[in-house]
């Protein structure tokens, strides 16, 4: 049951981004981003009570947390970032990028430089070596740090590339769904379905285990050709049958995979969707049976059942989803998400219960209250969260809760202003353990750091780089790290100095 429950919880997780509303505060300012527009984001922290420390220690920690703070400025082909004590930038790094080029510029360094890709190499060809020399590293640890590096660039080059849905052949795909179409009756109500707005039309459709394997045998075969997966499989730890699998050996047996996945499904699998009179859901269910082996290699049924429904209220709208799995020794797990939603509140409760003997103990309750006030202009919300974690064994509980107050409103000048105050409180506390509060602005760009002006390590020496390491930046860095020792708050700075 623990891989079954595992593939539950992670539909969950998928489903939750669904239940985000449209015209949020975060939305307006997050469409001034994708507009083009420059962001400026300022984010602060307030301690509050923090349990199980002195009060000593806690005066240090929260004067250490009020005193720190973040800045970034995000614009086309720059990001910039600071680091804040007291107030005062401790630490700054900023990058850019035009044409070949790359331009880093920090305290830590000093000053800008830039690079190309060759230039890159070259630098850390030249940092390894120095750190050779210094007996820091073997030339053992530099064949690893330059496989690691590679591995590195992979990763970015490929994450940085958009998944290229207009070139995937997506023929296959289209043809099994047309196969399934066929399979799809559609006729009138004649059974209403309870708990549910009246229905015009039911949708049936009945699947098999083959219908499953052949659906996962053409998505395998696109999701083979695109980077970002093969990447992904790449960089994972694979185990197929209990044997470690390489990423290349692990295509080539999608195939049997998607066959095995099929021949778990036992019998067929009963999908109903009723449709109201504008073909929009109003209730849904589906049923089906799996064998599968459990850790200790032995084979189980598991059934499935999942339903939901939407109803209107007097309120506004109910939105009702189930999801339960359970062995032959009425073991399993449930998931239960229950939404309503009016004009100025949203209310969603989501519960992920363990199965035994057939009855249902809370493991996770997540309730989430949203008041928003949305306008044109100007946006307004508070949502509050409360999640509660049960220990199915010693029926212990760990609890939290996020309190967040958020509202965002267009400017004179076109630009977007929001502000955000998030409350976290732990183990039912009255008093927050901390505050974090976020400004964004939008439309005020910075300056840029690409300059000609540039040191360009790339180009020079091996002695010059050793002369630029060991002058201008064991310089930038001792003045960096003298001020953020000064920029300590006296609690914190006493403390150092004791030491």
């Amino acid at each position: 049951m623990k891989k079954f429950t595992a593939v539950l919880l992670a539909l969950l997780m998928m489903a939750l981004p669904v239940l985000g509303m449209a015209a949020s505060p975060a939305e307006m300012i997050e469409g001034a981003a994708a507009a083009g527009q420059p962001i400026h984001t300022a984010v602060t922290f307030d301690a509050g009570t923090i349990p199980g420390l002195d009060a000593e220690t806690a005066a240090m920690v929260n004067d250490l947390i009020d005193a720190l703070g973040f800045t970034t400025d995000t614009q086309e082909n720059q990001t910039n970032f600071a680091m804040q004590l007291s107030g005062t930038d401790v630490l700054t790094l900023a990058w850019a990028t035009e044409g070949e080029d790359t331009y880093i510029n920090s305290n830590l360094l000093g000053g800008t430089i830039a690079f190309n890709a060759t230039e890159g190499d070259v630098i850390i060809d030249h940092l390894l070596k120095m750190a050779v020399d210094a007996d820091m590293l073997t030339e053992s640890d530099v064949a690893e740090v330059k496989q690691a590096i590679e591995q590195v660039k992979t990763q970015v080059n490929t994450q940085v590339e958009a998944i290229d849905l207009e070139n995937l052949d997506m023929t296959a795909l289209l043809t099994v769904v047309e196969e399934l179409m066929e399979k799809v009756t559609t006729g009138e109500v004649t059974q209403q379905p309870k708990n549910s707005d009246p229905a015009a039309t039911v949708i049936t459709i009945k699947l098999t285990g083959e219908d499953i394997a052949k659906v996962y045998k053409v998505i395998f075969d696109v999701m083979k050709n695109v980077p970002q997966f093969t990447q992904a499989l790449e960089s994972a730890d694979l185990t197929m049958n209990g044997e470690k699998v390489t990423a290349d050996e692990m295509i080539a047996k999608l195939p049997e995979l998607a066959d095995q996945i099929g021949a778990m499904v036992q019998g067929e699998i009963p999908v109903e969707i009723y449709l109201d009179e504008a073909g929009e859901p109003v209730y849904g269910i589906m049923s089906m049976t799996m064998k599968a082996e459990d850790e200790n290699g032995k084979e189980e049924t598991i059934t499935m059942d999942m339903d939901f429904a939407r109803r209107t209220v007097n309120e506004g709208v109910t939105y009702a989803v189930t999801i339960r799995a359970e062995d032959a020794n009425d073991e399993g797990v449930s998931i239960t998400v229950d939404v309503l939603e009016t004009e100025a509140l949203t209310t969603t409760n989501v519960g992920v219960a363990s199965i035994e003997n057939g009855v249902s103990e809370p493991v996770i309750t997540v309730s989430v209250l949203l008041n928003k006030n949305y306008g044109e202009t100007k946006s307004e919300e508070n949502m509050i969260v409360d999640v509660v974690v049960t220990d199915s064994d010693s029926g212990e509980e760990i609890s939290f809760k996020i309190d967040m107050d958020s509202e965002a409103e267009v400017l004179a000048d076109g630009g977007v202003q929001y502000e955000a105050e998030m409350d976290l409180y732990i183990l039912g506390m009255e008093e927050e353990l901390f505050t974090i509060e976020v400004e964004q602005l939008s439309g005020k760009a910075v300056d840029s750091i690409v300059t000609a002006d540039a040191v360009r390590p790339g180009t020079m020496t091996e002695d010059e780089v050793a002369q630029y390491v060991n002058n201008d930046v064991m310089n930038a860095l001792m003045n960096a790290l003298m001020g953020l020792v000064q920029n300590l708050p006296a609690s914190v700075l006493s403390l150092v100095m004791e030491m």
